[in-house]
C-alpha cells in the first residue's frame, strides 16, 4: 500500500484533468521552449525542468509536459555527446522522467525503463548518494505493477520489488537516510505482509541496525510501533499485534506534518484487517477492508481504488463469497482499464465467458485483445475499402480528364499536320510560278523584301532536303552534313533557315521528324508495325528518351498517348480528318 498511496489531492486532480484532456500541454503550447533550451547547459535545463514540475511543491503541479521535454533534452545531449553532461545530472533527469511517467501519466513501463538506465549509471559511476533514491523509485514502480495482477501473490514483479527494496534498505546504511529507510521498510511490509515473514524480519533487522537519526519524533514512534506489531504478528501473538496496530492508527489519526500522506491513516487499518484474517475474524476483517475502500474512493486515487478492489476480491474469494468476489473482480478490471487508458467497460458475463474466475487475469486479457483485434480489423478493412473507393474514383476522374485532354491535343496536331500539308503545297506553287504574298506570309512569317534571289534558291534547296528528302531521317544528320549537301557554310545556311523559315535548324529538323512520325501513326505511310523505339529510330532518333522528349515538346503528347488517341479516334469519329487526307 505504501507504494501506491503517496499521491496528494492536487496531484490526483492533475491526473484526472490530464486524463480527460483538460490539462494544458505546456510543451506543445510553448513554442519558445526549444529555443530556450538551446541556450542553456544541462544543469540549467535540469533547474528549469524542476521549476516546471515544481516537485518540491506537490500542491502546485504545473507543466509536466514541459518538464518532460527539459529532462529528455538532457538525456539526448548525453546520448549524442553534444555536451559533457555530468552523471549526477543524467541520473536526476532519468529519475524525474520516471516520476512524470509513473505519477502523472501512469505509464509504468516507460518509468521503469528510465530507472533501469539510471540504476546502471549509478552503479557504473559509483554514485552512492543517489543509489538508495533510485532503488526506492524502482521499487515503487514495480510494487505498483503488482496491483495489475488480481490473483497472484508471488509474481515476478513481487520478487523484483523485494530485490530492490532489500538493496535500497542496505544502501541506507551508507547514506544514513532515515526517511528513505522508513519508507522502504513500510514498502517491504506492504508488499509481503502477511506472508514472507522471514524476508520481512530480515528487513526489520537491517532497519534497526542502521543507527540512523532523523525524521520527526512522531514518525519514529509510529515506525517503532508498526515494527513491534509486525514482529508480534509473525510470533502469532495476535492480541499484542492488534494492540500495537490500533495504537499506530490512533497516532496517525491526529493531523500532523509527518502524516499528511493518507497512506499513514490507511496502513494501520489494513494491517489490522490482516491481523483479523489470521484469527479467522472475517466480519471484523471485512469491515476494516471496506473502511479502507471508502477512504480510497474519497481520495480519488486510481491506484488506491485498484489496491482495495484487489484486496476485497481476494478476501471474498478466500471466504467463499463468490457473488461479492465477482463484484470486486469486475471493479478491479474497470479501474485497471482506466489506468491503461481504455474506455471499454467489461461486464461480469464477459469475464466469466472463458472459464473460472481464478484464471480471468489471463482470459479477460485475451478476450479484450481479441475484441480489440476484431474492432481494429473492422476499422482497417473499412478504411482500406473507403480508401480504395476514393482512389478508384480519383483515378477514373483523372483518366477521363486525361483522355479528353489527349484527344484535344491529338485533334490540334491533326490540324497542324494539315497546315503543314498546305504549306508544302504553297511552296511547290512558289517554285513553279513565283512567290505570292499569301504564300510568303503563310510560310513562317519571313520578310520577302529582305530575301534575295540567291537566298530564295538556297531556301528552296533547304526546304527540298529537309521537308521533302529523307536525309534528315539519318540519326547522324546535322548542320555540317546539310552544309555539305548544299555546298555552303554553316553561318550562311543557318541565316537562310532563320530568314526563310523563321526557326532554327534544330527546331526545323525536329518538327519534320515528328510530323513524319505523326503521319506514320495516322496511316499516311501505311503505318508499319513499329515499336516506340523503332518509330523513333525510323525518323532519326537513336534514343527512345530523346524521341519521347522531342515528340512531347512538339505535340504535347507522348508517342504512346498519341498512338492510343489515334486508335480511338479512328474507331469513334469518322468525320474528322483521316490519315489519307493529310
Amino acid at each position: 500500500m505504501m507504494a501506491r498511496y503517496r499521491l496528494n489531492v492536487a496531484g490526483l486532480i492533475l491526473i484526472l484533468l490530464h486524463g480527460i484532456g483538460l490539462f494544458p500541454a505546456f510543451a506543445a503550447a510553448d513554442s519558445g521552449l526549444a529555443a530556450t533550451l538551446v541556450a542553456l547547459d544541462a544543469d540549467d535545463i535540469a533547474d528549469l525542468g524542476n521549476r516546471y514540475l515544481k516537485r518540491n511543491n506537490p500542491d502546485a503541479f504545473a507543466g509536466p509536459d514541459s518538464a518532460l521535454v527539459c529532462f529528455e533534452e538532457i538525456v539526448s545531449r548525453y546520448d549524442t555527446n553534444q555536451e559533457n553532461v555530468r552523471s549526477e545530472t543524467l541520473v536526476v533527469a532519468l529519475s524525474n522522467i520516471a516520476y512524470i511517467y509513473s505519477r502523472l501519466f501512469n505509464d509504468y513501463r516507460e518509468a521503469y525503463a528510465s530507472l533501469m538506465r539510471a540504476e546502471k549509471v549509478v552503479d557504473d559511476d559509483n554514485l552512492v548518494n543517489l543509489s538508495s533514491h533510485i532503488a526506492s523509485n524502482m521499487s515503487f514502480v514495480v510494487a505498483t505493477c503488482i496491483l495489475f495482477n488480481a490473483d497472484e501473490t508471488n509474481s515476478l514483479e513481487k520478487a523484483e520489488a523485494n530485490r530492490l527494496l532489500a538493496k535500497c534498505l542496505k544502501l541506507c546504511v551508507g547514506t544514513k537516510d532515515f526517511m528513505t529507510s522508513a519508507y522502504t521498510l513500510l514498502n517491504i511490509i506492504d508488499v509481503n505482509f502477511p506472508e514472507n515473514g522471514e524476508f520481512v524480519r530480515d528487513g526489520i533487522a537491517v532497519y534497526r541496525n542502521l543507527g540512523v537519526d532523523g525524521g520527526s519524533p512522531e514518525l519514529r514512534k509510529y515506525m517503532d510501533i508498526v515494527v513491534r506489531g509486525v514482529e508480534a504478528f509473525y510470533d502469532k501473538d495476535y492480541k499484542e499485534s492488534e494492540k500495537l496496530f490500533a495504537l499506530a492508527g490512533e497516532l496517525s489519526s491526529v493531523p500532523a506534518r509527518w502524516n499528511k500522506n493518507v497512506f499513514f491513516n490507511m496502513f494501520p487499518i489494513w494491517i489490522r484487517a490482516m491481523n483479523d484474517m489470521a484469527q479467522s475474524r472475517f466480519a471484523d476483517c471485512e469491515n476494516k477492508l471496506l473502511e479502507v475502500d471508502s477512504i480510497a474512493r474519497t481520495t480519488g486515487s486510481v491506484e488506491m481504488k485498484l489496491s482495495t478492489a484487489r484486496q476485497l476480491y481476494q478476501f471474498y474469494k478466500k471466504t467463499g463469497n463468490n457473488d461479492k468476489a465477482d463484484r470486486y473482480l469486475l471493479e478491479f478490471y474497470k479501474v485497471r482499464d482506466k489506468i491503461y487508458g481504455k474506455s471499454k467497460i467489461y461486464s461480469l458475463a464477459d469475464i466469466k465467458l472463458k472459464g473460472e474466475l481464478d484464471e480471468n487475469r489471463y482470459k479477460v486479457s485475451a478476450l479484450r485483445e481479441e475484441r480489440l483485434r476484431s474492432r481494429s480489423l473492422f476499422v482497417t478493412v473499412l478504411s482500406v475499402a473507403l480508401l480504395l473507393i476514393v482512389t478508384l474514383a480519383t483515378i477514373l476522374i483523372y483518366y477521363r480528364k486525361r483522355q479528353a485532354l489527349v484527344m484535344e491535343l491529338y485533334k490540334k496536331n491533326l490540324e497542324l499536320l494539315e497546315n503543314s500539308r498546305r504549306v508544302d503545297a504553297c511552296r511547290k506553287n512558289e517554285s513553279s510560278a513565283g512567290e505570292g504574298p499569301d504564300c510568303a506570309s503563310e510560310s513562317e512569317g519571313g520578310d520577302a523584301r529582305a530575301i534575295t534571289d540567291t537566298d530564295r534558291k538556297l531556301i528552296a534547296r533547304i526546304d527540298e532536303i529537309i521537308n521533302h528528302g529523307d536525309e534528315l531521317f539519318n540519326p547522324e544528320f546535322s548542320l555540317p552534313m546539310l552544309c555539305e549537301l548544299l555546298d555552303s557554310n554553316s553561318s550562311y545556311v543557318s541565316r537562310a533557315i532563320n530568314e526563310g523559315f523563321g526557326k532554327s535548324f534544330k527546331t526545323m529538323v525536329a518538327e519534320r521528324r515528328i510530323f513524319e512520325a505523326c503521319r506514320i501513326i495516322n496511316g499516311k505511310s501505311g503505318r508499319p508495325d513499329f515499336s516506340v523505339e523503332g518509330l523513333g529510330l525510323h525518323v532519326g532518333y537513336k534514343s527512345r528518351v530523346t524521341f519521347t522528349r522531342a515528340f512531347k515538346s512538339i505535340t504535347g503528347l507522348t508517342p504512346s498517348a498519341y498512338i492510343e488517341a489515334a486508335g480511338k479516334l479512328s474507331r469513334s469519329d469518322k468525320s474528322l480528318l483521316s490519315g489519307d487526307d493529310l
